[in-house]
């Protein structure tokens, strides 16, 4: 909530890790953009950190976002390559679905992704008709509040996984810090696959069939990022 993860990474690549990085941060809350602004000026990583006031989803292409982030100073640079490293922590709900999307779509190297408030598909489980509830294998799970809440967060991102490796990723999701912390302490990392190799191509078919399986055998109901997809063309 106070917006300094792109503070840590800045500072990381160029005084732990000995590769300075151009890091692009995003965050809604105005107040909270100017407050990293003036931390970064404060720790000497202005010319580093470039904090864009935005919601995800209305985030361009990423070749513009960088462009206008870091303008070449000859002004005649070559267009960047895709991001090294894609990273989203604690986006609300469909937010995260957002900046998984914007990670496909500029083709990031490694998506880094800790989900929160998996609100979307309990409310849409909610929402199917009843003749279907009262006959699907998991109508208790559908019809009480909590349960309905817990399991369609773990359903979620297990979409997310799915949905991933449609696009082309090699994912995996564990723990990142105990669960005293917190709650919401699910991690997503993927890694981009060589493309247009037969491999990935059967790896994308599976994580396809998977996601429709999971959809139909939960009650139907998806999630934003496969509408998002849409884009990069992922069908289901």
């Amino acid at each position: 909530g106070q917006s300094q993860l792109s503070l840590l990474l800045a500072h990381a690549a160029a005084h732990r890790w000995g590769r300075p990085a151009q890091v692009l941060a995003v965050d809604r809350d105005a107040t909270r953009v100017q407050r990293a602004e003036r931390r970064a000026h404060a720790l000497g990583l202005s010319h580093a950190v470039v904090q864009r006031r935005s919601e995800i989803g209305q985030l361009g292409r990423w070749e513009d976002e960088h462009a206008a982030a870091f303008p070449p100073r000859d002004g005649a640079a070559a267009p960047p390559g895709p991001p090294h490293l894609a990273v989203a922590l604690h986006a609300c709900d469909t937010a995260s679905d957002d900046a998984l999307a914007q990670a496909v779509r500029a083709r990031s190297l490694l998506i880094a992704c800790a989900p929160c408030c998996h609100a979307q598909l309990a409310r849409r489980w909610s929402e199917l008709p009843d003749r279907l509830v009262q006959l699907h294998p998991l109508r208790t799970i559908h019809t009480v509040p909590h349960l309905r809440s817990e399991t369609a967060a773990h359903v979620t991102d297990a979409m997310r996984v799915a949905l991933l490796r449609a696009a082309g990723y090699r994912v995996a999701a564990s723990e990142f810090v105990a669960p005293e912390h917190t709650p919401k302490n699910r991690l997503l990392l993927a890694g981009r696959l060589r493309a247009g190799v037969p491999a990935t191509r059967a790896a994308q078919e599976e994580g396809l069939a998977e996601y429709v399986a999971l959809k139909s055998a939960t009650g139907g109901a998806g999630i934003a990022l496969e509408g998002l997809l849409g884009s990069v063309g992922i069908r289901t």
